[in-house]
């Protein structure tokens, strides 16, 4: 996946495909997600300040800032960058870790958690991040749901009770005569 024609993109707007390399998915994902967020095409492109909101932007932000422009990172991305196992990364996102750093991250599918790259380096540097969300402010088709665990559940099998005595081995030939 390519990055989008930017030169005739408009700053206020955004493509599908633009949609898509910011999501970090695919054509159609992002327009089930345009979708999901309520967020309605005007002619072919999407309004970028109601995509910024959705993900829990402070509606003063600017718009044209380049690292809200790049791809949002995945747990796999995040894991490579931070050193952290991916498990660890999705327990920060889910508030389970001790540190809850990444709890505004986007979940945007059933295996499809995102962050914003500037939002991780601040982590990885220390500090605090340049833009400011709150797991509050976020889009709740986007906030944090439910952790399904997927241990399977061992069942007890019942055993039966014999219905004959238990025999030795010669009852059991004697009686077959």
């Amino acid at each position: 996946m390519g990055a989008p024609n930017t030169k005739t993109a408009s700053t206020d707007n955004l493509s599908t495909s633009e949609v898509a390399f910011l999501f970090n998915c695919s054509d159609g994902f992002a327009r089930e997600l345009m979708q999901r967020l309520e967020i309605p095409k005007r002619g072919q492109t999407y309004p970028v300040r109601r995509i910024f909101l959705a993900l829990g932007l402070p509606q003063n932000f600017p718009t044209d800032a380049p690292e809200l422009r790049e791809p949002l990172l995945d747990v796999p991305a995040i894991a490579r960058i931070t050193g952290e196992a991916e498990k660890t990364v999705l327990r920060m996102m889910y508030g389970l870790h001790r540190d809850k750093s990444f709890i505004n991250a986007l979940h945007a599918g059933a295996r499809k958690h995102l962050l914003f790259e500037f939002e991780v380096d601040a982590w990885m540097n220390g500090i605090e991040a340049r833009y400011i969300r709150y797991p509050e402010s976020i889009h709740p088709e986007l906030q944090q749901k439910e952790l399904q665990k997927t241990k399977l559940k061992r069942e007890k099998i019942k055993v039966l009770p014999r219905q004959h005595p238990a025999t030795t081995v010669t009852d059991m030939f004697i009686h077959a005569k």
